[in-house]
C-alpha cells in the first residue's frame, strides 16, 4: 500500500473493502491493522485481526492454502470432508470467528437476520446455501460485503455437508443471542448516526426503558449529557 499514488491506494482500499486514508503528514498513512490471506486468484480467503484471536488462525489457514498449490488447477475440498472441516479450510473462520469483522454463525440457523437494505428473513437452509454461493445478494447489516462466492469451489455434497454443519451449530454456551444471530444486534448510535452491530462491549446506556447503543464512549458520552437532543435519531 505504501507503493501506490493516491488514486491507485484508493481504487485499492475500495477493492479490499478496508479503510486507508493519506494523512496531512507526508510520512502518515492512516489504516486498518487486518492481515489478509489471498490466494493466487486474487480471492480473499480469510481476515485476520491482529489484536483478536482469528490471528493465531493464520498460520495454519496459510498452510493449507500452501497446499492448494500442489493440488490440480480448479480443485476442490477433498469430497470426503465434514462441514466442519470445510468451514475452516475455506477460510470461513478467519472472519466469522471475529464478530467485529463478519457475523457469528454460531447459532444462526433459524433465527432472524437484518439485511442491509432493511429487510428481515429466517436464516433457513434456503439463505444458507444461496449466503455461501452468493453472498453478495442479502449482505447482512452493519458489515460490508467482502465475502468471496463459492460457486464453482464446493460440490454438492460438499456444500450439503457444510450447511448441515451451520444448521447443527448451536449459539455459543452464554453468548448473547442477539449477538450470536447475524444482524439481529444491528443498531443506530443515536449521536452520529453510525451503524453498528452490538456486543457485549458495545458502549451502550438505559434510557427510557430501552438499551441504546453507541460507537464510542465519546458519543454515549454526549447522549448522556443531554439524551433529548438526539432523541430524534433513534
Amino acid at each position: 500500500m505504501l507503493a501506490n499514488t493516491q488514486d491507485s491506494l484508493t481504487a485499492l482500499a475500495k477493492g479490499m473493502k478496508t479503510f486507508v486514508e493519506r494523512q496531512p503528514d507526508p510520512d502518515a498513512t492512516l489504516h486498518t491493522s487486518e492481515l489478509y490471506l489471498v490466494d493466487a486468484q486474487g480471492r480473499v480467503r480469510g481476515l485476520y485481526a491482529t489484536d483478536g484471536d482469528s490471528f493465531d488462525q493464520l498460520v495454519p489457514d496459510a498452510r493449507r492454502l500452501l497446499a492448494e498449490l500442489g493440488a490440480p488447477a480448479g480443485s476442490a475440498p477433498a469430497a470426503s470432508e465434514d462441514g466442519a472441516t470445510l468451514y475452516r479450510s475455506a477460510g470461513c473462520a478467519g472472519c466469522h470467528d471475529v464478530p467485529a469483522i463478519a457475523p457469528s454463525l454460531a447459532g444462526l440457523a433459524g433465527r432472524t437476520v437484518m439485511l442491509a437494505d432493511g429487510r428481515s428473513l429466517i436464516a433457513d437452509e434456503a439463505y444458507l446455501r444461496e449466503s455461501i454461493l452468493d453472498p453478495a445478494a442479502k449482505v447482512v447489516a452493519t458489515y460490508p460485503p467482502s465475502m468471496p462466492g463459492y460457486r464453482g469451489q464446493l460440490s454438492d455434497s460438499q456444500l450439503t455437508a457444510l450447511v448441515q454443519y451451520l444448521q447443527g451449530w448451536k449459539a455459543l454456551q452464554g453468548a448473547n443471542p442477539a449477538v450470536t444471530a447475524a444482524g439481529e444486534g444491528a443498531a443506530v448510535d443515536p449521536v452520529c448516526g453510525m451503524s453498528i452491530h452490538t456486543g457485549p462491549d458495545t458502549p451502550h446506556v438505559t434510557h427510557d426503558g430501552q438499551t441504546v447503543y453507541f460507537c464510542s464512549d465519546h458519543c454515549r458520552d454526549r447522549f448522556v449529557q443531554n439524551p433529548a437532543a438526539f432523541a430524534r435519531k433513534r
